[in-house]
């Protein structure tokens, strides 16, 4: 027993007074509410406001520990050329830094990062797992990103990672989270409706979003963003990967990501009128001067479609990455 408390006072679960009386910690307060161990609530400590969210994610696989979490195994990956993409582009100052986690640690956080773009399946199918291996990593994950923001509510980018991890949404669009009332369904009709982020729904006409979200809710959230931008500036914005990390052009996390161009390649382009219809899908959709009619390309920069008919088009550059990802399969 005195063993486990000593421990726990160290890792800073609890505190002795000068009486000598235990107490809990707020950490450890978080840690009993979570069901989490107290050295991972404690991981938060690492964060900064520098990291992006890859890095946060990186920071909880760590934390949590890859097996601990589900992470496959590398005997299980059949697209390692996904995550190497990944890798290569995706916002990190981690990476940046030179700092090398281990390899699964990188694959959970690769994971997580396409989960919060893509569907569950669609990650899957581009590396070579089971959708349902994504999304239990997706929830315990988020158990622990949560906990963190509630230990460092001050800390925005966690509350921004947690929204991404629960919605399976871009940072652009957890943005919106940040307004009271806003969950994941109407952060997706926020963004059906043509709303990307914050900052565009602080600019946005309220009588325009009646029809998506109710004129009550339209009318409190745009006041309320507008006062959050007010207020907090920017937010959400990541700087690119370093140049000698990302492809040239196509930077994987910024405009393309490694699982819609894998499932771009599969599909179909057909030339249609002035522009082209992409079948092969669940629908067929229309491309014409790099704008779709699907619904991801109102909440994404490149959908799957797009990519395709850039693919068709004789894009040597994406071509060229298109080989590159889909060499594992």
């Amino acid at each position: 027993m005195q063993g486990a408390i000593s421990a726990l006072i160290e890792q800073g679960g609890l505190s002795r007074d000068e009486q000598g009386r235990l107490s809990v910690t707020p950490l450890g307060q978080v840690a009993a509410r979570c069901l989490l161990p107290v050295h991972v609530v404690a991981g938060a400590r690492d964060v900064t406001d520098s990291d992006a969210p890859f890095d946060v994610l990186l920071r909880a696989v760590q934390a949590g520990g890859a097996a601990q979490l589900g992470v496959p195994g590398l005997e299980a990956w059949t697209a390692r050329a996904a995550l190497d993409a990944t890798l290569a582009g995706v916002p990190s100052a981690l990476l940046d830094a030179g700092v090398s986690p281990s390899p699964e640690v990188c694959c959970g956080a690769a994971l997580l990062h396409g989960s919060c773009h893509n569907t569950d399946a669609e990650v899957a199918d581009a590396f070579g797992v089971y959708p349902g291996a994504v999304a239990a990593l997706r929830d315990a994950t988020l158990r622990i990103v949560e906990a963190w923001a509630a230990w460092r509510p001050a800390q925005l980018r966690l509350r921004l990672v947690a929204a991404m991890l629960r919605a399976q949404t871009d940072l652009d669009g957890a943005t919106l989270s940040l307004l009271r009332g806003v969950g994941p369904a109407h952060l997706r009709a926020l963004r059906l409706a043509g709303v990307p982020n914050l900052e565009a729904l602080a600019e946005a006409d309220p009588a325009g979003l009646t029809a998506s979200v109710g004129a009550g809710r339209a009318d409190r959230w745009v006041a309320e963003a507008r006062f959050l931008v007010s207020t907090l500036g920017v937010i959400g914005r990541e700087p690119p990967a370093r140049p000698d990390r990302a492809a040239r052009r196509y930077a994987v996390g910024g405009e393309v990501d490694p699982v819609r161009l894998v499932r771009a390649t599969f599909l179909t382009v057909t030339p249609a009128g002035r522009g082209v219809t992409v079948t092969g899908g669940a629908q067929a959709h229309a491309v014409q001067d790099d704008g779709c009619d699907c619904p991801d390309h109102r909440r994404t920069r490149l959908c799957k479609h797009v990519l395709a008919a850039r693919l068709a088009a004789g894009d040597l550059e994406l071509r060229a990455l298109a080989s590159s990802v889909s060499a594992g399969y």
